[in-house]
């Protein structure tokens, strides 16, 4: 596959889920900062700024995703991220329940 098909995948299962199960669900590529917060994603916004400066001088993004390649926010609170691999996707063990 792709490096399109991959993401257009992963786009296709995020709307999959978030039809099918009425949950908020977002692409990493869009996750709001404010959510990667909430769920324990980030938890020093010092350390998250000094590597912004740091990859803004590479030119590279500078939140890396290290294999969470969605998220999403259920009913209850909780913030079980979505993974992808070899054209499957799974719902991973929640990263924080509110």
């Amino acid at each position: 596959m792709t490096h399109k098909q991959y993401l257009d995948y992963e786009f296709y299962v995020c709307e999959n889920h978030r039809n099918k199960f009425k949950h908020n669900v977002w692409h990493w590529k869009y996750i709001p900062e404010e959510e990667l917060e909430n769920c324990g994603f980030i938890t020093d916004y010092n350390r998250i700024r000094l590597n912004r400066i740091e990859k803004r001088k590479e030119g590279e993004n500078s939140i890396r995703e290290y294999g969470l390649d969605g998220l999403i926010l259920d009913s209850k609170g909780n913030y079980p991220p979505i993974g992808f691999a070899n054209g499957s996707h799974y719902v991973l063990s929640s990263l924080r329940s509110q």
